[in-house]
């Protein structure tokens, strides 16, 4: 009796394993891109972030937060803001409420974009997609409150814990798992200099 228990029990695992989704635990693969970038004035300076899925599984973000690196001393002496241009960020991220919201600009040399949470967890979260360019994230919008000093913004990603990092998590399996992946992540930035002759 037992060795049929267990044979059974054998069986329902094996059956499980041939016949479950592979999506249900593979991680979804991505490119992160930020393109498209224009000095739109002397103090305005914008670009777009989309996320692309590369792979066969689906791609359910879980949460999408940046940690940007600028050269500080565009700033000329002024203080920098920062926000996704509104309209510009895509529709499927809008309604999974996940639209990043909160822009930090406090600290010298990043700008920090934190996370929106799906309102409802998994099963609501934006759905990326796998054509290009992808799903945009948004258009950011870089403003300073005089004008830029002629040097380039060198923009690029901090991918360590301090003082902000890079982070995209997706739903897999139902849990929020963290999949950043800093070689996932490209910088096409024509990175001019930062002044009207520029424009």
């Amino acid at each position: 009796m037992t060795h049929k228990f267990y044979f059974f029990a054998l069986f329902i695992i094996i059956m499980t394993g041939l016949y479950a989704p592979n999506s249900y635990s593979q991680k979804p693969n991505y490119i992160c891109t930020l393109a498209n970038d224009a000095l739109t004035s002397g103090n305005t300076y914008e670009f777009d972030i989309y996320l692309l899925r590369t792979g066969s599984a689906p791609f359910e973000l879980g949460g999408f937060e940046l940690g940007i690196l600028y050269n500080n001393d565009i700033k000329n002496g002024g203080n920098l803001t920062a926000l996704f241009i509104p309209g510009s960020v895509d529709p499927a991220i809008i309604a999974s409420g996940q639209e990043n919201k909160v822009f930090k600009t406090d600290t010298p040399g990043i700008i920090k974009i934190l996370p929106k949470l799906a309102t409802k967890g998994h099963g609501t979260g934006a759905i990326i997609s796998n054509q290009p360019p992808g799903t945009r994230i948004g258009r950011l919008r870089l403003t300073n409150s005089i004008p830029f000093s002629s040097l380039r913004p060198n923009i690029a990603l901090n991918f360590n814990n301090k003082p902000y990092r890079t982070l995209i998590s997706a739903y897999i399996s139902q849990t929020n798992t963290d999949i950043t992946d800093s070689n996932k992540y490209i910088i096409s930035l024509k990175n001019p200099v930062l002044s009207k002759k520029n424009r």
